[in-house]
């Protein structure tokens, strides 16, 4: 008895093996299935298809039941309802506004206080763009230098005001080869605190190495700098985002940055209003450069009636709202305001555009 046990239990334990081995091949097959548990606490595999003609097996009608004790390969879900959800997802997203994918930030110099103001009125000014609803700050490096040696200081300071670091703006020679020692330790202090404080970028822009005509091995070499830059800061997570000014945008300094840079180490933070006031079309180079901007940075731009030109409030100038809504069709990073024309009321000036903002990306 005790052989023919012993044989009956090999048995059942290969059928067992058996149905196992079936009912793994069918999850591999990505089959519909779900898992149960049978009154003794087994784990059963019930597959979702008509059984096999003539197959006989305790599943209910049009329904196949393995027994399992190894769910180590639960079953997958079938490819319809895979679809199903996926659809779902991206049906939804294309009723998500515009601003969750672009976000609105501001520069802390709009607020009329200056490239260096005093701690006391930098801090004012990040709660007063906090307040306006900006979702990041863009700051000059030498107003975050404060906090170099604690930034998490300033972390709590853009916590309170529910602001992300955009960037810190940092201005020098890159074409100058003598001050690349100087502008990587102070690039590599900058990267480092951006980085600390989740900040994405270094907002560069460069010194003007001649008034007149700046020749393409100047241009050249300005990219050579950024690139070494860029190459520094890219380990800490921080990319370059080059800012323009009219100088650089009357000799389509951009366009030659663009081709002489590295992609993944310098983008750019192109400014409409020195643009325009290049006589350029700014709306053509969003479009140009649309895989290399970081960072728009909004601003009017006017003349007097002497033909000065005049940066005013952002919605009262030359600056084609409409055709730059359009251009910004899919653009997903910052639009920031940078206003610097001294306005009465500063503070009443940043709130009005912000709305424009906001129409903006609607």
């Amino acid at each position: 008895m005790d052989g023919i046990g012993t044989a009956t239990e090999r048995h059942v334990d290969a059928f067992r093996a058996m149905r196992e081995r079936r009912a793994n091949r069918c999850i591999a097959r990505s089959e519909p299935a779900r898992w149960t548990r049978t009154s003794s606490g087994k784990r059963r595999c019930i597959f979702l298809f008509p059984r096999r003609k003539g197959h006989h097996s305790r599943a209910l009608t049009n329904q196949r039941i393995y027994e399992s004790t190894n769910p180590a390969h639960p079953p997958r879900i079938s490819v319809a309802i895979r679809l199903f959800v996926y659809s779902s997802i991206r049906l939804f997203a294309l009723f998500l506004p515009k601003e969750d994918k672009m976000k609105l930030g501001c520069q802390a110099r709009s607020f009329g206080k200056g490239i260096y103001p005093s701690e006391a009125d930098f801090l004012a000014v990040v709660r007063q763009i906090g307040n306006l609803g900006f979702k990041g700050l863009e700051a000059n490096w030498k107003n975050l230098e404060r906090y170099f040696q604690d930034p998490e200081a300033f972390k709590r300071i853009l916590s309170e005001t529910n602001l992300e670091l955009i960037g810190a703006h940092y201005g020098a020679a890159h074409w100058d080869e003598s001050s690349r020692e100087q502008i990587r330790i102070e690039g590599n202090q900058i990267a480092d605190f951006v980085s600390a404080v989740g900040g994405q970028y270094i907002v560069c822009s460069g010194r003007r190495p001649t008034q007149g005509i700046v020749s393409d091995e100047m241009w050249k070499k300005t990219a050579e700098g950024l690139n070494l830059l860029g190459e520094h800061c890219a380990p800490k997570g921080v990319q370059l985002a080059y800012h323009n000014h009219w100088w650089e945008s009357e000799q389509e300094g951009l366009v030659k940055l663009a081709a002489y840079t590295e992609p993944s180490y310098v983008g750019f933070a192109f400014d409409t209003g020195h643009h325009i006031r290049a006589g350029k079309d700014a709306i053509a180079l969003v479009r140009e450069l649309s895989d290399r901007l970081h960072i728009i940075h909004l601003a009017d731009h006017s003349e007097d009636a002497a033909g000065h030109a005049v940066r005013p409030q952002l919605g009262t100038g030359v600056l084609d709202l409409s055709a730059l809504r359009n251009a910004i069709e899919g653009f997903t990073g910052w639009l920031v305001l940078e206003e610097e024309n001294n306005a009465p009321s500063p503070e009443k000036q940043v709130a009005e555009c912000i709305e424009v903002m906001r129409r903006l990306i609607k």
